[in-house]
């Protein structure tokens, strides 16, 4: 077997063992997690106004990036594998993204709905957390684009992190939605191996474990949750795509932040059965 092969046995493997030992801790420890969630009042009222443990997102950013980390282990003294600086790039920028949904989560406020209500509030003088986010997340997406490409790539992948990140804020309006979408996004760019398969690997196995959680109305992701998901898969959209597609990619990321301004995603969903019936798909009195 040559070196070339050799390593790209060894990077399946890794990214298998972290799938699956992500998968198991997820299903552990989440419902402990839950239950702590609760303990403290960390509860929100979901669309049919059911109480829900949140942020339940901030569990899955601990556990695969703990489990990225374990996997990546040199057996011999454990010493970590670098995982070259587009990987540490895009790690970083899940997290960061993850912190400021965080900041969102526990002192955003109503008054503002959209980025146009966002932006309204910044022209008449006040600074909502949602511009916060969308501000940071997007200083946030430009570091990583400059790490991870060069040239005029750099805005297009700017803009595919950012957008990207918000784009799962938009669908995390119902139980499952957005879990099913990372699902249904991150599978077929693992697939394609290379860094970002590396790292989708253990979120993809957090998120399998965590979605039917997400479906009874257990938990939710919060903006904690949702931001570092959409972060995740745009980078690694960056990190496994062609050019040509990412262009294509952030075409439909515009549209569809052009039509959620204008509309409701939901009665779009409702509307087309295909897309309610997966929407719907395992979903406790959907």
């Amino acid at each position: 077997m040559t070196p070339e092969a050799h390593i790209g046995v060894a990077s399946l493997y890794r990214a298998l063992a972290a799938f699956a030992l992500a998968f198991l801790a997820t299903r552990l420890f989440l419902p402990l997690h839950v239950a702590g969630l609760r303990a403290r009042g960390l509860i929100r009222p979901n669309y049919r106004g059911q109480e829900v443990a949140w942020p339940g997102g901030l569990f899955l950013v601990v556990t695969a990036s703990v489990v990225f980390l374990v996997t990546a282990a040199n057996g011999r003294a454990g010493v970590v594998l670098s995982p070259g600086p587009r990987v540490a790039a895009l790690i970083v920028t899940v997290v960061v993204l993850a912190g400021l949904g965080l900041i969102d989560d526990f002192f955003g406020g109503t008054e503002a709905k959209g980025l146009r209500g966002h932006l309204g509030l910044l022209l008449a003088g006040q600074v909502s957390t949602g511009i916060v986010k969308a501000g940071g997340g997007l200083l946030a997406a430009l570091a990583f684009a400059l790490v991870a490409v060069d040239g005029a790539a750099v805005l297009v992948a700017t803009l595919l992190v950012a957008l990207m990140a918000n784009a799962f804020n938009l669908l995390d309006l119902r139980p499952g939605r957005a879990a099913k979408a990372f699902l249904a996004g991150g599978f077929p760019l693992a697939a394609l191996g290379g860094p970002a398969g590396s790292v989708l690997a253990p979120a993809l196995g957090a998120v399998l474990a965590y979605l039917p959680h997400d479906l009874r109305c257990r938990v939710m992701l919060g903006d904690t949750g949702a931001n570092a998901l959409g972060a995740a898969l745009g980078a690694a959209a960056v990190l496994a795509l062609s050019p040509a597609v990412q262009v294509l990619l952030l075409a439909g990321l515009v549209l569809l932040h052009w039509y959620a301004e204008r509309a409701s995603l939901n009665e779009f969903i409702a509307r087309r059965p295909l897309l309610r019936f997966l929407d719907e798909l395992g979903r406790v009195n959907p």
